[in-house]
C-alpha cells in the first residue's frame, strides 16, 4: 500500500482548491464581486490536479481492483466510487462552461466540492488500501507504477501553483485583510 499513499498528499492539495473554490460560491452567493481571472485559476488547478487525479485512480486503480474483486459488499463500494469518478469531469465541464458570477456556477461550484470531497473521504478512509491489495501481483504493480508515475506529475504541477492557491484562499476567507 506504501506505493499508493503518497497520493493522501495530493488529495490535501486537492480539498485546499476545492476550499478556495468554495469561498468564491460563496461570496457570489452572497452577491460579492469574485475576479474572473481568479475563478479561471482555481479551475484550471481543479482540472489539471484533480481531475487527473481521479482519472488516474479510476482508471490504474479502481477499475483493475474491481475486474479481480469477488466480495460482493467491495464490488459494491469499487462500482460506487467508479460512478462517483465518472461524474466529476462533465460536471467539472458545466462548471468550467458558465464562470461568470451566476446562479449556476455556484450551484455546480458546491455539487463540485461535494462530489470530489466525498470521493476523498472514501478513497482514504479504507478504499485505496484494500485496491492496493486486490493488485499485489505483477500486472497490479504494473498499474500501481503507471499511476505513481503519473501522480508525480500532478503532484509537480500541485506543489508549483499551490502558493496561489494559499493566496486566492487568504483573498476570499479574509477579504478586508488583504
Amino acid at each position: 500500500m506504501s506505493r499508493i499513499t503518497p497520493i493522501t498528499t495530493d488529495h490535501q492539495m486537492i480539498l485546499e482548491g476545492l476550499e478556495v473554490l468554495t469561498l468564491m460560491a460563496d461570496r457570489l452567493e452572497m452577491e460579492d464581486f469574485v475576479e474572473p481571472d481568479d475563478i479561471s485559476a482555481v479551475m484550471n488547478f481543479l482540472r489539471d490536479v484533480g481531475c487527473k487525479c481521479l482519472e488516474h485512480t479510476e482508471h490504474l486503480l479502481l477499475r483493475p481492483a474491481l475486474a479481480r474483486e469477488k466480495n460482493r459488499q467491495l464490488v459494491r463500494r469499487l462500482k460506487t466510487a467508479v460512478a462517483c469518478h465518472q461524474t466529476v469531469r462533465p460536471l467539472f465541464e458545466d462548471a468550467v462552461s458558465d464562470t461568470t458570477p451566476s446562479k449556476s456556477f455556484v450551484l455546480h461550484a458546491h455539487l463540485l466540492t461535494k462530489v470530489i470531497g466525498d470521493l476523498i473521504l472514501e478513497e482514504d478512509y479504507d478504499l485505496l488500501e484494500q485496491v492496493g491489495q486486490l493488485l499485489d501481483d505483477a500486472e497490479g504493480h504494473r498499474h500501481i507504477d503507471e499511476f505513481t508515475e503519473r501522480e508525480r506529475n500532478v503532484s509537480a504541477v500541485a506543489v508549483e501553483r499551490l502558493s496561489r492557491m494559499h493566496q486566492l484562499e487568504a483573498k476570499y476567507a479574509y477579504p478586508q485583510v488583504v
